[in-house]
């Protein structure tokens, strides 16, 4: 169990953070720029969840592999998907999904 208190201290902090950024936007309305800002933040990247910076994947146990934002309004889909393979070190080349482009689907033709 000593293994288990680092991942559950780390998403105990997540849902924290998520809690805070959906109150910041509580008096307005969260669109989808700020849903996919949200996600991509939650991700996990290294020890900073807020940098794409290629030295911050190499800390901590990055493995975000796929971020996902879903709007009813409008049935459509934004995903991102990680890139490259998992290593640690110099010359590292793996991207987390949240520092990907995020591509919209329409799936209107399904719901």
């Amino acid at each position: 169990m000593l293994t288990q208190e680092p991942l559950w201290n780390n998403t105990v902090m997540r849902y924290l953070l998520l809690h805070d950024r959906i109150t910041d936007h509580a008096q307005g309305q969260l669109g989808v720029k700020q849903a996919v800002g949200i996600m991509s933040l939650l991700g996990i990247k290294g020890e900073d969840y807020g940098s794409c910076a290629p030295e911050n994947f190499q800390t901590g146990d990055p493995t975000h592999t796929l971020s996902v934002v879903y709007d009813p309004a409008e049935a459509s889909l934004y995903a991102a998907w990680e890139d490259g393979v998992v290593t640690k070190g110099p010359g590292a080349d793996w991207r987390p999904a949240a520092c990907q482009e995020y591509l919209w689907f329409n799936m209107s033709a399904w719901w």
